[in-house]
């Protein structure tokens, strides 16, 4: 789960010399009308000042903010310096400045964001609270991939809790979900961590400030952060690409790092990384791990390899080594072409606040807020029966938003008969923390009011709809415009059959037909043609792209066209683009 909450730095004016006011007479003072009288309802909230605020006032203001954002769908207004009746308070500037602040604070308590501080001179401040401008806007996802010695979990291990590692996997361990991890060192299974920083871009330490054993839940930081990365920690053994492939597939990853162990020249698993990546439309960017006592000669030796791999012409990037900030302001706006590379160390601290800042400037790049308006569709991404609540899933909201309540009726499915289950989303956490809305762009849980028998029907990589499905909601087939990726021998004929990945959705398919088409959706090279075989057959090999029309094996699933593919068979052989549902599975 992720969850983010932020303030950003509005520009303070400053406020009119109160010497002129010296000549109002008392009586006269509370009788400077500036806005109209406070209404009890509405969005907006009048405050003449907040200061030695108890813990039962501040609980008071919180529940007191929880109303005018509901009452404001998600945003609320706060005015300060001035009465219920709208007449001035005359306090001074500090007082405003010292209110705006626990106003940040109670805001960020509740998952929320002050998206602008405006200071009216000669009147009163007014503090615009956003509810709904945290995740979407504020949130990078940064997949996190190398081979299994590179250092992938030990480097997030020290990013998410700002401590070094002991050169014995101290960090590592920390953050390792399966008891047979820890052991191996090996991680088997896609995990997520949250980073936060402040506006300043100074990193927040994970671990507390006050019980130094104690390391801080996912909601603590992000209630303090300004913006969160979410890391993505994937398996590196190769028996384990599968689950990388699909964490790749449906991790809407923003950015990817690629680890290298600064050791070693980078192996097969480095290339086949930089393929995936690369073939999703993911930027880049190399960390060399380890380079705390690496010979000199090795070390050259390694970002000489990588360098190599990066100007192939499957991948076609251009290394950029990063050694200052100013290197970070050149190359963040270049990502498209350039690969910023960066040495770190996990023991010695080298490198690892350069990572930081690079991390705090990187760009969102998914602007989850442009599908808004369309229908709510959550990708069901793994699923769990929690005592007392029933049945929850945990996903990513991929379109759209839903309010969370009684009248929330969802549809769950596709089924392995194709049918939608209809159901309640009862309620909603994003970071651990409860909330009453999701928004495009979020990693949210949802509880759903489901049977015992319906239940049982629950998979991963499932969707869940708000609008009542059609016929055309899901298919066992698909159209789409693939390209077969250079490397080793492949060769893809009629019934050819592959391990196909849709976002969330990953099951077994075959070729039922196969077309050349002049178009090309996915912009790729026109050098390479599809070959005819024996009786005219046609026959894909690397380089070649083609329409084929996929048919899933076991069961219908939820396709639409404009989703990005991938399909396998042991390693990638191609990547593609859904164009079209050519047949319709009648839901029952």
């Amino acid at each position: 789960m992720n969850g983010a909450s932020e303030t950003a730095d509005g520009v303070d004016l400053s406020t009119k010399n109160m010497d002129n006011t010296a000549s109002i007479s008392p009586s006269t003072e509370r009788l400077i009308s500036v806005v109209a009288p406070e209404n009890e309802d509405g969005n907006i909230e009048y405050k003449r000042q907040l200061l030695n605020c108890t813990t039962n006032r501040l609980e008071k203001l919180k529940t007191q903010m929880s109303f005018r954002l509901d009452e404001g769908h998600g945003s609320c207004i706060y005015r300060i310096g001035v009465e219920d009746d709208g007449c001035h308070s005359l306090i001074d500037y500090d007082a405003c400045a010292k209110t705006a602040k626990v106003l940040e604070y109670l805001a960020r308590s509740l998952n929320a964001v002050v998206v602008e501080r405006k200071m009216i001179q000669n009147e009163i401040m007014y503090s615009t609270i956003d509810g709904d401008a945290t995740l979407s806007s504020r949130n990078i996802r940064v997949a996190v991939v190398g081979n299994v010695d590179a250092g992938k979990s030990t480097l997030i291990g020290t990013l998410t809790s700002s401590l070094l590692d002991d050169g014995r996997g101290s960090s590592r361990t920390s953050i390792m979900k399966h008891r047979h991890e820890i052991e191996s060192g090996r991680t088997s299974t896609a995990s997520t961590h949250l980073m936060g920083f402040r506006s300043t871009g100074e990193a927040i330490a994970g671990k507390d400030s006050i019980r130094a054993n104690r390391r801080r839940s996912e909601d603590e930081v992000a209630r303090e952060s300004y913006r969160v990365v979410t890391l993505m920690d994937l398996a590196g053994h190769e028996k384990y690409l599968k689950t990388t492939i699909h964490g790749v597939a449906s991790g809407m990853a923003d950015y990817a790092l690629v680890l290298v162990n600064s050791r070693h020249p980078p192996t097969h698993m480095t290339h086949h990384h930089l393929n995936l990546c690369v073939s999703f439309g993911i930027h880049v960017i190399i960390v060399f791990t380890k380079i705390d006592g690496c010979p000199e000669h090795a070390f050259k030796d390694s970002k000489a390899e990588v360098g190599k791999l990066l100007r192939r012409p499957d991948v076609g990037k251009q290394p950029f080594e990063i050694r200052s900030e100013d290197d970070i302001t050149t190359c963040i706006g270049k990502l498209g072409t350039l690969v910023p590379m960066i040495s770190t160390s996990c023991v010695t601290g080298e490198g690892v606040e350069l990572l930081q800042k690079l991390l705090f400037s990187l760009p969102k790049r998914r602007r989850h807020e442009k599908k808004l308006k369309r229908s709510f569709e959550y990708l069901v991404d793994d699923i769990f029966n929690v005592p007392g609540v029933g049945s929850v899933v945990s996903g990513f909201v991929n379109a759209g938003q839903l309010d969370i309540g009684p009248n929330a009726h969802v549809y769950v499915g596709p089924t392995d008969d194709g049918s939608f289950m209809k159901c309640v989303a009862k309620s909603a956490h994003i970071a651990r923390i409860n909330t009453a809305h999701v928004t495009s762009g979020q990693s949210a849980c949802l509880a759903l009011a489901l049977s015992k028998d319906s239940r049982k029907k629950l998979r991963r990589g499932m969707v869940v709809l708000s609008e009542t499905p059609t016929s055309t909601t899901s298919t066992r087939e698909f159209e789409a415009e693939i390209c077969v990726l250079k490397g080793e021998g492949t060769t893809i004929r009629k019934s050819y059959q592959a391990f196909v990945h849709i976002l969330n959705v990953r099951q077994s398919a075959y070729a039922r037909k196969i077309e050349i088409v002049d178009n090309n959706a996915l912009g790729l090279s026109t050098t390479h043609t599809a070959l005819y075989g024996e009786e005219n057959e046609i026959v894909l090999r690397p380089g070649c792209r083609a329409k084929v029309t996929f048919k899933f094996a076991k069961r219908p699933e939820y396709v639409r066209p404009g989703m990005r593919m991938l399909f396998r068979d042991g390693r990638v052989r191609g990547v593609g683009l859904v164009t079209a549902i050519p047949t319709v599975q009648p839901v029952h």
